[in-house]
């Protein structure tokens, strides 16, 4: 597996975690929507637990959403790193192809001037 692999792999999988997370985010806050009412007007004990209980489950959420958020960040950087390399090796294995072509090239070049030079003293 490449490197790119790798980091596109990471990159789907974090992505993946964040939509369960924030999927997760949106459920909770219906759920305090639904008890809010009870856990503070009618101040249910049960209700005002439950909320207690999905507040704290929020704050876990959010500083894994920022966690993520940044992992996914880094995993972007270098999956961008890998790509660069990637297309910098292409351009060097590209590059010395094409000097050998040349030179190649030059040594026809060379024998086709020998013998053009032989054909005109011959002259």
């Amino acid at each position: 597996m490449s490197d790119i692999e790798k980091y596109e792999d990471v990159i789907r999988e974090l992505e993946a975690k964040k939509a369960r997370l924030v999927a997760r985010d949106a459920a909770i806050a219906s759920e305090r929507a639904t008890l809010g009412y009870a856990a503070h007007v009618d101040d249910d004990a049960k209700a005002r637990a439950k909320v207690g209980k999905l507040n704290a489950e929020a704050v876990t959420l959010a500083g894994e959403l920022e966690s993520i958020t940044a992992a996914l960040r880094t995993a972007g950087e270098r999956l961008a790193a890998a790509r660069q390399a990637e297309a910098v090796a292409a351009d060097k294995a590209n590059a010395l192809a094409l000097r050998e072509e040349l030179q190649a090239f030059c040594k026809h070049g060379m024998r086709h001037r020998a013998a053009r030079e032989r054909s005109i003293g011959a002259w």
